[in-house]
């Protein structure tokens, strides 16, 4: 079978995330941007306090605000990125006919890897129907490892 690779290259509308969306999830940057918030008037409050004697303490807080719009910059174009990624993969499945259930918290394959951990789940799934029902599944697959320092019982 011969697919259409297009959808990979292709720019994303507000049309295809707004489609994208009556199905899936996207990434939400607005976490970030709260957190990023909350922190940067903490730091004009105590930029406030500051300026009324203790000018070393401007620098500080000065840089800090720097550094925390920076991050949050840097947070909203990441998300972006993804949510633009994860509209070109459902593009791409949709055009060349290819299920596409984005997230499955419900891991069940055999081999070593997907019997490891805990909290497994794939997700960026492309679900491929071969020939004679034979499927293959393209997909990123994560999961938790215990480690000694995370858990005071030292279970693995």
């Amino acid at each position: 079978m011969k697919y259409d690779f297009l959808p990979l290259s292709d720019a994303v509308s507000k049309k295809d995330i707004d489609a994208y969306k009556t199905s899936y999830k996207l990434p939400s940057s607005l976490s970030s941007v709260i957190a990023s918030t909350i922190i940067f008037i903490v730091f004009l409050i105590i930029f406030i306090f500051a300026y009324n004697g203790y000018k070393e303490l401007i620098i500080f807080v000065v840089l800090t605000a720097a550094l925390t719009v920076y991050f949050l910059l840097k947070s909203i174009k990441r998300v972006r990125t993804l949510r633009e990624y994860r509209v070109k993969l459902w593009k791409f499945a949709k055009e060349n006919n290819i299920t596409y259930p984005s997230e499955n918290y419900n891991v069940t394959y055999e081999g070593n890897i997907f019997n490891r951990g805990e909290n497994r789940y794939s997700y960026d799934i492309l679900s491929f129907v071969c020939s004679e029902n034979r499927s293959v599944e393209i997909a990123n697959y994560r999961y938790d490892i215990r480690t000694e320092s995370r858990y005071s019982d030292g279970k693995r």
